[in-house]
């Protein structure tokens, strides 16, 4: 199945819904995955990380969530799930100053 858009924001997914969601791989999100406010850990976040299907992915939102630094880097380290990504909106998670200035460095399009 092919999907332009999955809103999912405020769902309370949490980590199991985040989990479930990173490892289907039946299904390619053309454009747009809104993950906001939906309880989202490290956890889930690192299961989203390494899926590898989603390689047209231009828009991945998943602020307002409880990411931290350890998730946000499983993320920006999957060519795969970046390649395309024009924003990548992590705003509102727990992410220190100094660890969101070492993510800005390793790519421009993440939003915090």
């Amino acid at each position: 199945m092919s999907l332009e858009k999955l809103l999912l924001h405020r769902n309370r997914i949490g980590d199991r819904g985040a989990k479930a969601l990173g490892r289907n791989s039946n299904w390619k999100c053309r454009k747009i995955l809104s993950l906001g406010s939906n309880q989202i850990g490290d956890d889930g976040a690192e299961v989203i990380g390494q899926n590898n299907t989603r390689p047209n992915l231009e828009k991945l939102v998943l602020s307002a969530n409880r990411i931290g630094y350890k998730g946000a880097l499983k993320i920006l380290k999957n060519d795969t799930c970046i390649q395309n990504l024009k924003e990548l909106d992590f705003a509102e998670n727990k992410i220190n100053e100094e660890r969101t200035r070492a993510l800005k460095s390793f790519n421009k399009i993440v939003k915090f």
